[in-house]
């Protein structure tokens, strides 16, 4: 799992690096299909991973839990117009730090920059959380 929760993020990141360079409708299908299958695959080990955090005793907490962030975070990341969000997962602070950034510097691939940076930070927060764990493990085994 943990695997999905940094190839996912981390290859998914690729995409909005690639789009600024799409210049054919089959680029931007290509790019698309990827940034989809990968951030889906992301969004479907979201059980696997609350069963490991919290056990299967706390699965319905643990989505609870997941529920309420989600919803914070839809809270302060809608927009405004009547475009409604690609992703639920990730406009927490997107659209208006994205929109700012592409009003400040008068460019729109900079918006695309933003996002595969924060999936690529995303993907080490994994792997920082993953080495934690497996360090809280090993402790927890010599005791």
């Amino acid at each position: 799992m943990i695997h999905v929760n940094v190839f996912c993020p981390g290859i998914g990141g690729i995409a909005p690096l690639a789009m600024p360079f799409c210049e054919e409708y089959w680029a931007f299908v290509i790019v698309s299909v990827m940034f989809g299958a990968f951030l889906s695959a992301w969004c479907a080990v979201t059980s696997p991973a609350i069963v490991g955090m919290c056990g299967l005793d706390l699965l319905t907490s643990g989505f609870g839990t997941l529920t309420f962030v989600r919803g914070f975070a839809a809270l302060i990341g809608k927009t405004t117009s009547k475009e409604r969000p690609r992703s639920h997962l990730f406009i927490i602070p997107g659209p208006p730090i994205a929109g700012w950034l592409v009003d400040y510097t008068e460019t729109k691939e900079n918006a695309f920059y933003l996002s595969a940076a924060l999936l690529f930070t995303s993907a080490v927060i994994c792997v920082a959380a993953w080495l934690a764990q497996k360090a809280k493990e090993r402790r927890g085994d010599r005791n």
